[in-house]
Order: structure tokens, then sequence, then C-alpha cells
């Protein structure tokens, strides 16, 4: 398996009762990066009813990414609000490009201020985090990456920490405008039964 094509080269599984065999989850190797993207204040924009324009930007990350280095190759987690994607070392300079553009493009079209990084998962793991993936097959050729470790939630810190995240922030301005082919949004309202909707959210405390 090589460096680049670790993802695209591992084996899936496609049985979602074994996710959680932790030992079949493989390390990311050292010198792949995290693209990290939030956007600044969303939950005002939220309120302001602005969900479908925010939910728009973080897909336009992943989207932009992807149709750039390839669906099969990249591991990302959606987070309604932005999106973190992990990228080979050979990937990254396009990658940050084409975050720039969807940075760029989030705050002249759609006026949301869109806060970006590139972090070396090197030094995520000198935080004493770690990224290990799996990859789960939703159907022939179309795949979830399974992430465990805290490595992405360190990611998400240095992003949002002004001192933190200087060495790594994107400051690129005028970008080229990003490959956005296949991006929609497919959001649609979910109406309580009972009056309320609550989302469970587990993680394990060891």
């Amino acid at each position: 398996m090589s460096a680049d094509n670790f993802y695209s080269e591992l084996p899936s599984f496609s049985d979602f009762s074994s996710v959680s065999a932790l030992a079949d989850y493989r390390p990311v190797p050292d010198d792949w990066y995290v693209l990290a993207a939030d956007i600044v204040r969303s939950q005002d924009a939220v309120a302001a009813g602005r969900y479908k324009e925010v939910n728009m930007v973080g897909a336009a990350v992943i989207a932009a990414v992807l149709n750039r280095l390839g669906s099969d190759r990249i591991p990302f987690v959606f987070g309604g609000d932005g999106a973190m994607l992990v990228v080979p070392a050979g990937d990254v300079v396009a990658g940050r490009e084409v975050l720039a553009g969807v940075v760029d493009l989030a705050r002249q079209v759609m006026e949301l201020e869109l806060r970006a990084a590139v972090i070396p998962l090197a030094h995520i793991r000198e935080q004493g985090g770690d990224i290990r993936v799996r990859k789960y097959r939703l159907s022939s050729g179309n795949h979830l990456a399974m992430i465990m470790g805290d490595g992405l939630a360190i990611a998400d810190r240095i992003l949002k920490d002004p001192e933190a995240v200087k060495p790594f922030a994107l400051t690129d301005r005028e970008a080229a405008l990003p490959p956005l082919d296949g991006l929609s949004c497919r959001w649609e309202p979910l109406p309580a039964r009972n009056g309320y909707i609550a989302s469970l959210i587990i993680k394990p405390t060891g």
C-alpha cells in the first residue's frame, strides 16, 4: 500500500456490526494533512434562517476537494457548518488551492466567513492525537470513512484558536473558482412526531 493511495487501497467492509473492531482501523500515514474548514458564527446564520446556505458551504468544501483529488482517495467528515478531509502529501497543494476557492466563494456569494487551515497530521500527533481509518462499503464504489481517534477534534480546536492556527491558516484572497460539479442541496424538513427531535451523540470515555 503506497502512502498517497492509502485510502483508495484500504480494504473495505460491509457488515456494519463490525464497525467496533478497533484493531482493523489503520493509521493514516504520518505525512498526510487535514484540510479543516468551519463557518464563523454559523449558529447566528442558522438562527437567521440561513441553515441551507450554511450546509451548502460545508458540502461545497467536500465536493470541491473530491472533484479535484478523486472521491475514492480522500476520507472526509461533514460537520454541517464545515468539513474535514484528510489528504496525501502529494495532493496538499491542489487541496489547498481548492479550499481557498471555497473560502473566497463563501465570502463573495454567500457572505459567510469560512475559516480554513491545512494542518499536518504529524503536528496533530505531536499534540497527542491520532487518526485511524476504516472504509465502510455502502454499495459498489460508494464508501464512507469510519474514523477513530481524537485527531480531528484536535484539528478543530487548532482551527478555532486564533494563535494555534496561525502557521496553518489559509490567507489566500481572490482564489480560482472551485470545481463544484455534482453539488446539490437535498435538505428536506424532518417533522417531529411529538414536538421534539433528539440527536444522540455517544463518545467513549476511555
